[in-house]
């Protein structure tokens, strides 16, 4: 069973039914195969989607400009921005960078998760504020603070209330980590999910965790935005300190959420993890993913072997791993397809053969990485019928090595 969160319907309106469903058949097909099989399509995270995340932020895919009256809107890039997206300075006194998470959402979405009060936080000296159909409830109404927060309170997610507008900053200590904090649905009118002093930052919207906690299989190929990706080398891939978790970074990519929200969100939630590798990725970034997921990361490269604390940490050790190679490589409407042909014609392979192949390479990186170990890994493919088998995988008991 499959249900795809990015369908246009807002996750808090799933039905009984369907969430009934889901819990009453886990436990039998679970006890019946020793596999998941209730799994859960997640939708691509999108500013018209859904609030996955604490921090309203990562939803905003770019800075803009309106350097004109109307809705003249400029997108705004590097060397504005920094590696991470965060804004290096702003052009002019009445031109601030302008970024609008879930400014699409659904109307439901607008009226009960963005409404109440929020936390705009963030290092380095700037001044940002949210929109003028925002209410501030404390913090200085204007002017350049060094980390600075504002708290707001918006009765409804429409129109430019939750727009992030930095207006000035200091270029010798621009700001960074910048977060705007969604409502926390316990007491929403008086207090955000920013984290108290001392605690670690939420990833994730606790309503968003709650409604996934039956299901036991998350596919991230839209998290990943694996159709027609042109990531080939790790740097083109998503850091976590990235500002967004969406839209380009400045590679100018378009690589979607980072590998570690990824498995972040399988250990909260108790679910296997399915991932989609980029057509184009090299050895060294499947490499890389390997050891990410087996060992966590710094945030930019992944550990070669266990540490102590892990600044992001891996794949818990109760969870598996699927790693499939692109998606429907077998659809011409991708541009997967028309590599596999090109790639497999110098191969003397054809279309429905050459996947198999580089799935076959992709697997020995992880297996020659993961070894054997209690954890598990399986390697999954969904080649191009008649002409192979349909969809199978298979998987085995892996070690962690070093390598």
């Amino acid at each position: 069973m499959c249900y795809n969160s990015g369908m246009k319907t807002n996750y808090l309106l799933i039905t009984r039914s369907v969430l009934t469903l889901a819990v009453a058949c886990a436990p039998w097909c679970a006890a019946a195969s020793m596999f998941p099989e209730i799994q859960v399509g997640l939708g691509g995270v999108v500013r018209y989607g859904h609030a996955r995340f604490a921090n309203a932020l990562y939803m905003a895919p770019v800075w803009q400009t309106n350097y004109a009256s109307g809705w003249n809107w400029h997108t705004v890039y590097a060397p504005q921005l920094n590696v991470d997206g965060y804004p290096n300075y702003v052009v002019g006194v009445n031109n601030p960078l302008v970024a609008m998470p879930l400014f699409d959402a659904p109307l439901v979405e607008k009226t009960n998760m963005c409404v109440g009060r929020f936390s705009l936080m963030w290092e380095g000296e700037a001044d940002i504020q949210l929109g003028t159909g925002a209410t501030l409830v404390s913090g200085p109404t204007s002017g350049v603070v060094l980390n600075g927060r504002r708290e707001y309170y918006i009765s409804d997610g429409a129109g430019d209330k939750m727009m992030v507008r930095v207006w000035a900053i200091n270029t010798t200590n621009p700001p960074r980590n910048i977060r705007l904090w969604l409502p926390d649905p316990a007491d929403r009118m008086n207090r955000s999910l920013a984290p108290a002093a001392g605690d670690p930052p939420r990833i994730f919207h606790p309503e968003y965790v709650n409604v996934l906690r039956p299901f036991k299989l998350f596919r991230f190929m839209d998290w990943l935005y694996t159709n027609n990706s042109r990531q080939q080398h790790w740097q083109d891939r998503r850091r976590p300190t990235h500002c967004f978790m969406t839209g380009n970074i400045v590679t100018n990519m378009q690589p979607g959420v980072c590998y570690e929200f990824c498995a972040a969100l399988c250990n909260e939630v108790g679910a296997d993890m399915w991932i989609c590798i980029p057509h184009l990725a090299t050895d060294e970034y499947v490499t890389n993913v390997a050891r990410l997921l087996l060992y966590g990361s710094d945030g930019f490269m992944p550990y070669v072997t266990n540490v102590a604390n892990p600044v992001y940490p891996p794949l818990a050790t109760n969870r598996r791993v699927y790693v499939e190679w692109s998606n429907e490589v077998w659809n011409p409407m991708f541009t997967a397809y028309s590599y596999a042909q090109s790639q497999g014609s110098l191969l003397g392979k054809n279309v429905a053969q050459y996947p198999a192949y580089r799935a076959g390479q992709i697997w020995k990186i992880f297996e020659g990485i993961w070894g054997r170990n209690t954890r598990s890994a399986s390697c999954a493919w969904a080649p191009r019928a008649p002409v192979m088998p349909p969809t199978a995988a298979s998987s085995w008991p892996k070690q962690p090595t070093t390598a």
